[in-house]
């Protein structure tokens, strides 16, 4: 920017000492000018700025309230007094070696100190890190350019701007005079800074503060000129705070202050309450908030530890004042925050020292600090100088923001990366560097060890309070709110991970032992863990591989101090998908330590013992427990499954030196180890099962049972078939879910299957049917066989498991075994949901196979109990099998296919017997035989025979009219048996054998059944009056009592043949003959009395006739026998009832009597003798429906149905004839 400025003139405060009451200034002189040039070009002799010879007067007003001001000036001292004037001897010789150097163009050097335009598109952001709000009282952000949300960290992870092209580099008197100023032997050495020691007039001068500037002397190179024109040179005053009169203090110059003429032109500056605030804050030069912290996480804006691992200990992040310091430079670029007006007020930081010492320590350490070398033009040897560290934005997405944290520090200088530091920190080396830190390893960063920071300010000059200073603390809160860090160094990177020698397995798989080492540990990590004896054992590694040829370089490290543990994680593969496994598939065993070696070898010869079990659990490890450094011995491994070792450096648990828990776990080196099982250890692989576990034959009859299936237009192949499925599972412990099978939660169980359409989980945890009504009438096999083995086990060759199944038929004549290879299942490390679900039971696996065999039958085609073996072979990975034998006997399911065919009927007598005088008969067992048209197909079956209804004989009810028939017929009441499970060892049941009745066959027939009498009847049973419908079938009989014939209900009988309107044999006709005085002769006889169901349904009168034949006994001619001979007939009446409430009916009789004449007169119509022996039978005549007959037992015998007969009586009279 063009100005009329050829000079500025700016005092920095530096120090007061009251002993002398001298205030010592740094004076910063600023040509605006090439300096090699004329001040002017006119008039001639103005000499360049390199040729000058300056003197300074300065000027100090107590006017502390006003702005400064030249008409308010309370003393003036001419420095150095006339004629001296101050001129560097070199200053022409710099100059000119440094344009040479940078090739700088003839040119005016510009004014860095012109007040700047409102610009907001250039304001400066910063996010307030939790280390500062958390260092003092924060509320909030006292502008809304800082933030304390997460839009800067978002900001940062977004790509970078494309970057712009790069202009070309000119570099001009301005740059380079910025240049010289950061260093401050060479700013002197060129004329631009000056020091001087003000003497102050006597107390009360400053006693309150004040102002100071500078301005030329009369006697100084250029007087005549600014006299001529003043606004050659531009002064800035610094406002000077209370000097004590009594005490000594450092004093700074934070803010520069315009020099007005009056108080007129003063009041056009404009509002300086902020830059005063500034003023009063930092006038002793030291920082007021001050905060430190240790990345935790490889990303450095993480506050939290939820990033990545660091890779590197990035050391310490320090900042400080983040809001004066923002508010400040959006000043000095003319955009004040929060709309305020820009004014003119340079600032007078330029950039801050760092200082530090061990907590609790008295003596600060600079870590500025170096011994320069200066040969720019003329060698001015080396001096020792304070540097600084400077805070500058940076930009992001348009955006300018300054740091989160203004300097990282890993010990070692701030200000200078020497060689060693950069080959420690693999960097590139860049230009040499000439200086070299001072005492900056006095203070080494060692973890477990705390710290404390200062922070001091530099201003332009290089000036600023010296590392021995302390803050003023003349008022409250003049120190400031945290002017020192405490930050405790922890860490915060976990060890790296061990080294492991190769090996080589044993033949079986096992390892007898691990050699493991010490994981190394780089820069800075190593120094802050071992000292700095780790910081040259490190550069003694570089410089070998520098020496030695590239191939054979190695990463330079030291190992490890602080792993001084070897954790082991003992871990198996677990299936996949199991719930219980962490990411990778595995399951912990246990966790075990122990210690390493001396940090000098750093080798652990880690043991492993090997041993073989059932169940990873059941093995002891309690020697392996024990707390960190305690254990030692070898670690127990176990056989037949996928052993992991995750192996990793762990430190000491002290969380006073490490950062987190997980700080002192290093990753893991990971071993994955298998041994194979002894296979005699195997032989008790398999399970012992109760039969009715090893194997289930089921068999399911049709869905859905009695009731038709629903009808639907469209049915989906896998339709479910859910009352099929749901008792198939329930007889085998699995749960149905549709058309699939699975295990019951918390069981893993794998499948097999062969005779159906089906589908297989790729895991075989379950198993799809297609077509569901495959199923029914079928014999379904569950052969099972439980592994004895936990989840994890992996022992098992391929094919896994084999079944051969045999069937035979022993009873079956010429029958052959049948022998068949059914199939495989594969132990698939893999588990279903299903199995991780609920009380999880890990030490088993349910093997089952489901394999459909149809009922067999014998050559002759009838159905047998097959006998069905299953050959499991279970092969172990060594190629060892394990063998087990299951078998079982199954009841027929065939019904018999031979329906019955009636062709007779009749009545079966026993043989007529009589007494030996003939006077009375036996009664006779009288039953009902049926003839079938064939004999029984199968000798082992029979006739079986069941009632249907029963309905009395309409001949006896009132009016003769039948009874309706039953709504319904009662069905076969057989066990439905939807489902039929059969278990080895089972009990040969007669299951449906008692729902029928069985038929007698005859001695001398094949053809030719006695019926028995129906349920719940005897011969005298009333029931006996109906008529029966019969169902007869042929069905399996029971066989032999030492062998019987085993069946199913459902296959025990045939089809039907139903028999309408079947008579049983009438009950007995009992008659009660009596002989009375005078030889007469009484009969009573009861009535035929119907019943339907348990209600009496007699006629009234009784539709049936009783009536009595009373014969004689005669001897027959050849006397080898008698005879009877009939000599009377009368039917019976009912007698006269007495009447009354009757509470149980009594049998309904008929009566009838002969007087002794009637017997005699009758006996004399025979022409026989009237004393002769006399019996007497019954017989009781249903009526015929179209009319009666007079004489039904004489002269209509045989037109009348004859319902029964009694037996002959014998009539025992007073007067027998011998």
């Amino acid at each position: 920017m063009a100005t009329s400025h050829k000079l500025t003139l700016v005092p920095y405060l530096q120090r007061w000492d009251h002993t002398g009451r001298t205030l010592t200034v740094r004076l910063l002189v600023a040509p605006a000018t090439d300096p090699l040039a004329p001040l002017l070009a006119a008039p001639a002799g103005v000499p360049a700025f390199a040729d000058a010879h300056l003197a300074f007067a300065v000027s100090i007003s107590d006017a502390v309230a006003a702005l400064p001001r030249r008409d308010r000036v309370d003393q003036t001292i001419a420095l150095p007094a006339a004629p001296a004037t101050l001129h560097a001897p070199h200053t022409r010789s710099i100059f000119t070696a440094i344009g040479e150097a940078l090739e700088i163009p003839p040119g005016p050097a510009g004014d860095t100190f012109a007040p700047q335009d409102r610009d907001t598109t250039r304001q400066l952001r910063k996010y307030l890190p939790g280390s500062y709000r958390r260092s003092f009282g924060f509320v909030r952000p006292r502008t809304s350019l800082a933030v304390t949300d997460a839009s800067y960290h978002c900001l940062m992870t977004c790509p970078p701007d494309p970057a712009p092209p790069v202009p070309p580099t000119v570099i001009g008197w301005g740059e380079a005079i910025a240049y010289a100023l950061r260093r401050p032997r060479l700013a002197e050495a060129l004329g631009l800074v000056v020091t001087l020691d003000v003497p102050v007039d006597a107390d009360p001068r400053l006693a309150a503060g004040g102002w100071l500037w500078v301005d030329l002397a009369a006697h100084s190179d250029y007087a005549d000129v600014v006299g001529a024109d003043p606004g050659l040179v531009r002064a800035f005053a610094t406002r000077v705070p209370p000097l004590p009169a009594a005490d000594t203090r450092p004093v700074f110059t934070p803010v520069a202050f315009p020099v007005s003429a009056d108080a007129a032109e003063a009041g056009t500056l404009g509002n300086y309450d902020k830059v005063f605030a500034e003023t009063l804050r930092f006038d002793d030069g030291f920082a007021k908030i001050v905060h430190a912290r240790q990345p935790v996480s490889a990303d450095l804006l993480d506050e939290t530890g939820d990033g990545a691992p660091i890779a590197r200990d990035e050391g310490v992040q320090l900042g400080w004042d983040d809001e004066d310091i923002l508010e400040g430079q959006n000043r000095a670029l003319g955009a004040p925050p929060d709309g305020a007006d820009p004014v003119l007020a340079p600032r007078g930081v330029l950039g801050y020292r760092v200082d530090v010492r061990p907590a609790g320590g008295t003596e600060w350490t600079s870590l500025s600090l170096v011994d320069a070398p200066l040969a720019v033009g003329v060698d001015l040897g080396t001096a020792r100088e304070e540097r600084w560290t400077e805070v500058a934005p940076a930009e992001h997405s348009g955006q300018l923001w300054l740091p989160a944290w203004f300097v990282r520090w890993r010990g070692g200088s701030l200000v200078v990366d020497t060689d060693d530091e950069q080959r420690l920190m693999e960097v590139p080396p860049g230009p040499p560097e000439q200086a070299v830190p001072v005492d900056a390893d006095t203070v080494l960063p060692r973890y477990g060890q705390s710290y404390e920071f200062r922070v001091r300010l530099a201003d332009p000059t290089g000036g600023g309070p010296p590392v021995d200073a302390a803050p003023v603390d003349a008022a409250p809160g003049q120190v400031g709110e945290a002017p020192v860090a405490l930050l405790h160094l922890r860490r915060h990177r976990p060890p790296a991970r061990v080294g492991l020698d190769p090996f080589t397995p044993e033949p079986d798989g096992t390892v007898a032992a691990l050699r493991l080492h010490r994981p190394r540990l780089g820069y800075p990590e190593a120094v802050y863990a071992a000292g700095p004896a780790a910081r040259t054992d490190l550069l003694a590694q570089i410089a070998a591989n520098d020496a030695g040829p590239p191939e054979a370089a190695t990463a330079p490290g030291v190992a490890d101090p602080d792993a001084v543990l070897l954790q082991v994680r003992v871990l198996l593969k677990a299936p996949a998908f199991d719930p219980a496994a962490d990411a990778d598939g595995y399951v912990e065993w246990y966790t075990t330590t122990r210690l390493f070696p001396d940090a000098a070898t750093g080798v652990l010869d880690l043991d492993l013992t090997w041993v073989d079990a059932g169940d990873y659990r059941s093995v002891d490890v309690a020697d392996q427990l024990g707390p960190d450094g305690l254990v030692s011995g070898p670690v127990t491994m176990v056989t037949g499954r996928d052993l992991r070792l995750e192996v990793r450096a762990m430190g000491r648990d002290d969380l006073g030196y490490f950062g987190s828990d997980a700080a002192r776990r290093g990753p893991a080196e990971i071993i994955d180890l298998h041994g194979t099982a002894d296979p005699a250890s195997e032989a008790d692989l398999l399970r012992p099962l109760p039969p009715a576990d090893s194997l289930r034959s089921v068999f399911l009859r049709p869905d859905p049972a009695g009731a038709p299936p629903a009808v639907a237009a469209v049915a989906a192949q896998t339709a479910p078939t859910p009352a099929l499925l749901g008792r198939l599972a329930g007889a085998l412990d699995l749960v149905a879910d549709g058309p699939t099978l699975l295990g019951v939660p918390g069981e893993r169980v794998v499948f097999g299957c062969a005779g159906l359409g089906h589908h297989l989980a790729p895991d075989g945890g379950s198993v799809e049917f297609t077509d569901p009504t495959e199923l029914a009438g079928r014999w379904l096999h569950a052969v099972q066989a439980v592994v004895d083995r936990d989840w994890t086990w992996r022992g098992a060759g391929s094919p896994t498991l084999t079944l051969r199944r045999t069937v035979r038929l022993p009873d079956a004549p010429g029958a052959p075994q049948t022998v068949t290879d059914v199939g495989v299942i594969e132990l698939v490390d893999s588990v279903n949901v299903q199995a991780g679900t609920g009380d999880t039971e890990r030490g088993f696996v349910r093997m089952i196979f489901l394999d459909v065999v149809a009922a067999p039958l014998g050559p002759d085609g009838l159905p047998y109990e097959p006998q069905v073996d299953y050959d499991l072979e279970f092969r172990l990975e060594t190629g060892d099998v394990v063998r087990q034998v299951i078998s079982s006997t199954l009841p027929i399911v065939t019904p018999p296919r031979q329906v019955p065919r009636v062709v007779a009927a009749g009545i079966a007598l026993t043989p007529y017997g009589t007494d030996a005088s003939y006077a009375a008969t036996t009664p006779r067992i009288r039953r009902l035989w049926l003839e079938f048209a064939e004999p029984l197909a199968d000798p082992r079956d029979a006739y079986f025979v069941r009632p249907l209804t029963v309905t009395p004989d309409p001949m006896l009810l009132p009016g003769t009219e039948p009874v309706a028939d039953p709504a319904t017929v009662p069905t076969l009441p057989l066990d439905p048996e939807p489902v039929r499970v059969i278990t080895p060892g089972q009990a040969q049941d007669l299951a449906g054998y008692a729902t029928m009745q069985r038929l007698e066959p005859a001695a001398d027939s094949d053809r030719h059944f006695l019926v028995p009498l129906p349920p719940n009847t005897d011969p005298g049973s009333p029931e006996l009056f109906s008529f029966y419908t019969y169902e007869i079938r042929v069905g399996h009989d029971r066989g032999p009592a030492d062998d019987p014939l085993w069946s199913t209900a459902q296959g025990r009988y045939g089809e039907p043949l139903t028999l309408d309107g079947v008579a049983h044999p009438a009950p007995e006709l009992a008659a009660s003959v009596l002989a009375e005085p005078d030889g007469a002769v009484r009969v009573r006889a009861p009535y035929a009395i119907p019943y339907l169901g348990l209600r009496r349904v007699l006629s009234d009168p009784p539709n049936t006739q009783l009536w009595a034949v009373l014969y004689a006994r005669v001897m027959q001619a050849d006397a080898s026998t008698r005879r009877n001979v009939q000599v009377g007939l009368r039917p019976l009446w009912i007698p006269r009832r007495q009447p009354g409430p009757r509470s149980v009916p009594l049998p309904l009789e008929g009566e009838t009597t002969w007087s002794g004449a009637e017997v005699r007169a009758a006996l004399e119509a025979a022409g026989l003798p009237p004393g002769l022996p006399v019996s007497v039978l019954v017989v009781e005549v249903l009526p015929e429906p179209n009319g009666g007959f007079a004489d039904p037992l004489g002269g209509d015998l045989g037109q009348v149905r004859i319902l029964r007969t009694s037996p002959l009586s014998a009539v025992d009279r007073d007067c027998c004839v011998p």
